[in-house]
């Protein structure tokens, strides 16, 4: 199993973060994707994914950290993105976490980020927080054709629809384990096969069944696999292939990176 969305680079793991590595392979859970945040920390998680196998990196200017981005480095990000470890742009997108009505900052940086990343044939991981439909119309307006993933996904039915229709695949993460989460478990349980990325989000995005306090971590994919599989009337395994296979569509790079296939995942 592939997780699609972890941050085992935060100081929260760092301590532990080789015996977790083998704690995953035990687990089955042989791969995973990091999204950077902010500039600061690019060289640290290109430096970690060269000693982490089989990791992948994204990178990009996450909307939570507004404060933290200067124009000045866009550059430095044209001039990582060739490292061999880098297989999409992100996390990129808008978020109201803040009640910000005004989403202007966020949207011209977004749009840099997408214009950028269609220059250069990357894929991205898309956040989205309160903002599903604003940030679809922007992708949708900028003709972005080279799709990626859409993280954490809470939508509708529809939305689902039309992102799946640019391209795109869907994170589903612990908000799917939640019973309160009706609306989106009742979305997963009818999206096509092929549509779903499982991820983790370590160590936040915390799932039902692990107590509050806990950090999360890659080490509950499995179980977020049973859950969507009950959901959908499938098994966890049936779920595990489906989510491997998607995710090694979504981000070419990582595929030939480690010589995987989608085909035979």
């Amino acid at each position: 199993m592939i997780d699609s969305h972890c941050h085992l680079d935060f100081p929260i793991f760092l301590s532990r973060v080789d015996d977790l590595l083998v704690e995953m392979r035990q687990k089955g859970v042989m791969g995973f994707i990091i999204p950077s945040v902010k500039a600061e920390d690019w060289d640290a998680l290109l430096a970690f994914a060269d000693n982490k196998y089989p990791c992948g990196i994204a990178l990009g200017f996450h909307p939570g950290f507004m404060s933290w981005h200067k124009e000045s480095q866009f550059g430095l990000l044209q001039s990582r993105l060739s490292h061999p470890a880098v297989v999409a742009m992100g996390e990129m997108g808008l978020d109201r976490k803040h009640k910000q009505d005004d989403l202007s900052d966020q949207l011209r940086l977004l749009t840099a980020q997408l214009n950028l990343a269609k220059q250069v044939q990357l894929p991205v991981i898309l956040h989205a927080r309160q903002s599903f439909e604003e940030l679809y119309q922007q992708v949708k307006s900028l003709n972005f054709d080279c799709g990626g993933i859409i993280h954490a996904f809470t939508g509708s039915e529809q939305q689902a629809k039309n992102w799946l229709a640019l391209g795109f695949k869907l994170g589903i993460g612990g908000a799917v384990t939640h019973p309160r989460a009706k609306k989106l478990r009742k979305t997963v349980a009818a999206l096509p096969k092929g549509a779903i990325v499982l991820e983790t989000d370590s160590p936040d995005m915390l799932p039902a069944f692990i107590a509050r306090g806990n950090a999360n971590t890659p080490l509950n994919l499995p179980l977020l696999a049973a859950v969507v599989g009950a959901l959908r009337k499938e098994t966890w395994w049936e779920v595990a292939k489906q989510s491997d296979r998607a995710l090694l569509q979504a981000l070419p790079r990582y595929r030939e990176r480690f010589k995987l296939s989608h085909r035979d995942s």
